[in-house]
């Protein structure tokens, strides 16, 4: 991986531990309180699987759906700079996405990501084929609505991948989950990786 872009992403790590110090001495809702304040990233593992998926697909056009502020963008740019494909990234906080832009910058990517502003949902719906991979990483009960606007434009063998699926809310993510047994061209699998993640491939 390029410096520059390593560089970034251990900026990220390391403001991540210095704020799961802080959330250690928060009650729960203090911490509901100022959630948009704390970075809660997907992790270096599966960081590095969603990298791995998008060059061995060698996908084109990569949904990230929740930005945040970057950490996974970077992941997903880094990997669309290999594949010579392009992230569109979907954010609804201003203030995320500025964080986000930011980091992408530093890192050297800027070429490889869209940004857009707004309802994800919305976003989705305006988006154009085929999607060769996505990254749905927003809160949990919009989960199946962003799945569902993403499915008509999925191309084959396209991935959707899924964060937070054991933590926190196991039971949206279970609705999520029985959402997507009922489709027929689509298989998933579970990763206990960190708060768990559910690859879903359409065959």
């Amino acid at each position: 991986m390029e410096t520059q872009i390593a560089s970034v992403l251990a900026d990220f790590e390391a403001r991540y531990l210095r704020e799961q110090t802080r959330q250690a001495e928060m009650s729960a809702d203090e911490f509901d309180a100022h959630i948009d304040d704390f970075l809660l990233p997907v992790g270096p593992v599966v960081g590095q699987l969603l990298h791995t998926l998008i060059t061995g697909l060698n996908a084109q056009r990569i949904i990230e759906v929740g930005s945040s502020y970057g950490y996974s963008t970077v992941w997903l740019a880094a990997a669309a700079q290999q594949s010579g494909g392009k992230v569109i990234s979907l954010e609804l906080h201003e203030g995320k996405q500025v964080a986000a832009r930011e980091a992408i910058a530093k890192a050297g990517l800027s070429e490889h990501v869209e940004f857009i502003l707004g309802d994800a949902i919305e976003s989705i719906a305006a988006l154009a084929a085929p999607v060769g991979f996505a990254l749905i990483d927003l809160w949990k009960s919009l989960y199946i609505p962003a799945f569902a606007g993403l499915y008509p434009n999925l191309a084959t063998d396209a991935i959707v991948v899924a964060d937070n699926m054991i933590y926190p809310h196991p039971d949206q993510a279970q609705k999520y989950m029985d959402y997507l047994a009922g489709i027929e061209d689509i298989e998933s699998v579970m990763l206990p990786l960190r708060e768990g993640i559910l690859l879903s491939r359409k065959r």
